[in-house]
């Protein structure tokens, strides 16, 4: 009697989080399974990092906390090595939690794939926006907008590719300064920009910014060569953004770029039903957020 109720409580609550979840998505959309294991991967690039650093420890004195919680170092829950193994024992659990969502994934285990990520994201959220104000790049906000995109919301593809253009689009307002509206920004440096010429500067500077407030909206283009035109320019330039800063942005714009625009890119109309109204408020706010910061 009491397995029977146990089981059927599972089975209740297992059907309430597949409906709340949009899981079925997943199980149907090659796109959103690869997306998801690309998610997962960097969450293995970004804790691979964080356990050797004292970010969130209770041994760093000089934690930067957020203006909104001043105080944030009084929620360190573990220490770094040499002082304990407690960060090593913590991080090596979240290990066992991406394995298991990785081997979730393999035997199409969506519902528990999706808990076992949501663990993690939870956990660089909490340590990004809680406990340490210098421990995320701007790299982990593509990071966490795309795992949110297909862990919270129904019309998961239509709103992680609409997202991942509208993160191109919000990344360029940084860019409205003289520095780099003239090129400066890089000639001014010892090595200035690889490959190209300093005279060529502020036209490489100005391609870009470009690029990422009108290009990028192609990438959503019913016409697929327009769309591959788009598609490919943003593939040479996340290569070439490698040669400066390295593996941490190129390894999550790349594989979602691939996965979302490349091959199994496939044109969506903008969802307008109730459903999709969580999505569009999440999209909103990002705009929302950023014009506030610039402004």
């Amino acid at each position: 009697m009491t397995k029977t109720f146990v089981r059927k409580a599972f089975l209740e609550t297992a059907a309430r989080y597949r409906t709340l979840f949009s899981i079925k998505e997943l199980e149907d959309s090659s796109t959103l399974q690869l997306l998801f294991g690309a998610m997962l991967l960097y969450f293995l690039l970004t804790f691979g990092l964080w356990i050797h650093t004292s970010y969130v420890s209770a041994n760093n004195p000089a934690v930067a906390c957020w203006p909104y919680f001043q105080n944030c170092n009084a929620l360190a829950f573990f220490s770094s090595l040499p002082f304990s193994y407690s960060q090593n024992i913590f991080y090596m659990t979240l290990l066992g939690v991406m394995l298991a969502c990785a081997t979730c994934m393999w035997r199409k285990r969506w519902i528990a794939a999706h808990a076992c990520l949501l663990v993690l994201l939870i956990w660089k959220v909490f340590a990004g926006f809680v406990l340490n104000y210098d421990i995320l790049g701007m790299y982990d906000y593509y990071h966490i907008i795309l795992t949110a995109t297909l862990l919270f919301f129904p019309f998961k593809e239509y709103f992680a590719k609409t997202a991942f253009v509208l993160l191109y689009f919000l990344s360029a307002t940084i860019k409205f300064y003289p520095a780099w509206i003239i090129g400066t920004y890089f000639t001014s440096l010892t090595t200035g920009l690889p490959l190209i010429p300093n005279v060529l500067v502020p036209v490489a500077t100005w391609i870009v910014v470009a690029s990422q407030t009108i290009g990028c909206w192609f990438l959503l283009s019913r016409h697929m060569r327009t769309q591959r035109l788009a598609f490919f320019s943003f593939e040479a330039f996340h290569f070439y953004s490698g040669f400066m800063v390295s593996y941490s942005y190129p390894l999550i714009t790349i594989p979602a770029l691939t996965i979302l625009f490349g091959p199994l890119y496939r044109y969506q109309k903008p969802p307008l039903s109730r459903r999709a109204i969580v999505g569009w408020i999440f999209l909103t706010i990002m705009l929302a957020l950023q014009i506030f910061t610039f402004a």
